[in-house]
């Protein structure tokens, strides 16, 4: 609109010059009445019409000229306003000084933050940086002079000041100056920030850095930091270093499939743990056998394994060593139970041939009587039967004796047995009963349970100080945890719930600590050789039974076997029946 109104006037002003010259012209005409030239009149109309279209031209680029130097002004104070914009959102002073030749200095401009800095701890006055609160380290102020000019010419300065406050509170500033050369010295263009905070922060990171390197440095155990699939090592410790062999330098030109048997790659280490045992190759060519922790981490900015091993080669040499003694032991174990098996097996057997050669002797001696003849028969039947009951608990200690099944009442079962066996007992022997309330039925062979009641009842009474004390048979239905089913003589796949319970119960004289793990060995007595099967037989029945055996006892305070069996399937789901469970000490 402006240049419209400029051209419009320019018009305007032309025209005008032009009825100037045409009135001058019809005026000159009649001067030329008067006497002049028509030549010089022309000549006279031409030359005052140059000189108004010379005036109009002026004004027009006059007018022109102060538009364009309004239009500038505007525009640099715009920009000037948006620089101070930019200055004043800076977290920090934005300041400029003059240096002159002489070294003297001058501020030139600065933020609206620099008074505020004032307040704080710093000064503007290009000579005098610090307040007098502050002091700058002497070291840290000529090194920034210093770092200033490069052969006496000024150049862009980066640095960072330590300023030590008189009360504790140091602060560190990070300067940045870029020089401008000028007429008669320098113009210094600077940013001042506050990088206390992360001067802090890069302090922290770096006793941080400087603790992990010691600690890594320092650990007894070989670390290794390589690339994934055995790939480049990328770090190695000290202790690394001592085992394998090799210097860093050469370690880290290495990859780790050189030295490691396993490496983990990202599958093993998906998980971002991962532990194996393998021999690593040394330099020497030796092997050693390595623990290894590897996990997945992040190294340099990429995916790295972590590898955290510790020599345990004289672990497993103990090991070793240790597994060969225990089989060896176990060997001998074996050699003694044989033995013991086989002495008592003869001895028993000896004492039945014995009797049957002594009693057949008799009955074919002239002139026996018919009754005395009877006699040694019926010796010789009983001992033959007897012969046949140790068949039958070899074969039961063996495992290979037939179980024949059947549902049967546990609680009745055992008094029976009991009360049969009650002549055989101690004439000092006191035979209590304590059975439960109901009937309890369990899946069982009814002649291994008698012939268990037997061993054990047996065996109660022997152990009698005196052949004098109390045994108490006890029948109960309790829950048994894997914890508690853990402390007994198990079979492999028990498992937990409830179970029928026999105990028998003495007062004897107990078993010592070290005796008991070998109580259910064949023909093991600590009274004389020849003992028997009974213990060992028990625990194989009971094992044939899917049920478990756990022994209690002190010694000099009496023992308790407590056999568990498994309940009928149809007994073990009827919840009331078990309500009376808990009453047994588990």
């Amino acid at each position: 609109m402006q240049d419209r109104t400029g051209y419009h006037s320019f018009a305007a002003t032309t025209l005008a010059a032009m009825i100037t010259a045409f009135t001058t012209t019809k005026a000159h005409g009649a001067m030329a009445l008067i006497g002049l030239t028509q030549a010089t009149w022309v000549l006279s109309a031409w030359a005052l019409l140059g000189v108004v279209f010379l005036v109009v031209v002026t004004m027009v680029w006059v007018i022109t000229l102060r538009r364009k130097l309004a239009s500038s002004t505007f525009e640099l104070r715009e920009e000037r306003a948006r620089l101070r914009a930019i200055t004043e959102s800076v977290p920090g002073i934005v300041y400029g000084f003059f240096e002159r030749e002489d070294g003297k200095r001058e501020l030139r401009y600065s933020n609206g933050r620099a008074e505020q800095w004032r307040r704080e701890f710093t000064a503007l006055t290009p000579d005098s940086l610090i307040h007098p609160e502050w002091m700058m380290n002497e070291r840290d102020a000529a090194d920034f002079l210093r770092r200033m000019r490069v052969d006496g010419r000024p150049r862009r300065v980066q640095h960072q000041i330590h300023l030590v406050g008189d009360k504790g509170n140091d602060r560190w500033i990070q300067i940045t100056l870029d020089p401008e050369p000028v007429k008669n010295g320098v113009l210094w263009h600077g940013i001042m920030q506050d990088a206390t905070e992360l001067r802090i922060a890069a302090d922290a990171l770096a006793r941080s850095e400087k603790n992990f390197r010691e600690i890594f440095q320092s650990t007894r155990d070989a670390i290794l930091v390589f690339a994934p699939g055995g790939g480049l090592i990328l770090e190695a410790n000290a202790a690394a270093c001592e085992l394998y062999g090799y210097p860093r330098e050469q370690l880290l030109t290495m990859e780790a499939s050189q030295i490691l048997e396993a490496c983990c790659d990202f599958e093993m280490a998906a998980d971002c743990y991962s532990e194996t045992c393998q021999r690593h190759r040394l330099a020497d060519g030796t092997q050693r056998d390595m623990e290894c922790h590897m996990s997945l981490i992040e190294f340099a900015g990429d995916h790295a394994i972590l590898c955290i091993g510790r020599d345990v080669s004289s672990k497993v040499r103990e090991e070793e060593q240790r597994a060969l003694l225990e089989n060896r032991l176990e060997h001998a174990r074996k050699m003694e139970s044989l033995g013991l098996l086989a002495g008592g097996i003869a001895h028993d057997f000896n004492n039945l041939l014995v009797g049957i050669m002594g009693n057949a002797s008799l009955a074919r001696a002239p002139g026996v009587d018919r009754n005395a003849l009877d006699q040694s028969l019926d010796q010789i039947i009983k001992t033959t039967a007897r012969a046949s009951e140790l068949t039958q608990q070899l074969l039961a200690y063996a495992g290979k004796a037939k179980l024949k099944v059947t549902a049967l009442d546990l609680s009745d079962t055992v008094t029976e047995m009991a009360r049969m066996l009650g002549n055989r007992l101690s004439p000092g022997a006191k035979l209590t009963f304590s059975i439960f309330d109901r009937p309890v039925l369990t899946l069982a062979d009814p002649v291994q349970i008698r012939q268990i009641v037997m061993n054990l009842l047996t065996n109660a009474s022997d152990a009698l100080r005196g052949g004098v004390g109390v045994i108490t048979v006890r029948t109960s239905v309790a829950y048994f945890d894997r914890f508690t089913l853990s402390e007994t003589f198990v079979a492999s796949d028990i498992s937990e719930g409830y179970y029928a319970v026999l105990e028998v119960a003495d007062d004897g004289c107990g078993i010592p600590a070290d005796t008991l793990p070998k109580i259910f060995d064949p023909y093991y007595s600590t009274k004389f050789i020849g003992r028997g099967l009974g213990l060992s037989s028990t625990l194989s029945i009971i094992q044939r039974h899917r049920g478990a055996i756990k022994v209690m006892s002190e010694d000099g305070k009496g023992t308790i076997f407590r056999l568990l069996l498994p309940l009928a399937p149809g007994f073990a789901q009827e919840r009331s029946v078990l309500k009376d469970a808990g009453s047994v000490q588990v």
